[in-house]
């Protein structure tokens, strides 16, 4: 059982591809990869709001 956010369509579709990547070592990489394309995005994200509002919220 697993719970995603109200029109958390992008979590949802993670969370199935985590479930079918359990038999499928290939697209578990895959998943990974992309999780790490997420973060850096998110950070990138971060970095630009802290350069744009400076009051040291990411700290």
């Amino acid at each position: 059982v697993a719970t995603v956010a109200v029109n958390g369509s992008m979590n949802a579709g993670i969370l199935a591809a985590q479930i079918v990547a359990t038999a499928d070592p290939a697209l578990a990489d895959r998943i990974v990869a992309f999780k790490h394309e997420l973060e850096e995005k998110v950070r990138a994200g971060i970095q630009a709001l802290g350069q744009q509002f400076p009051n040291g919220f990411d700290r």
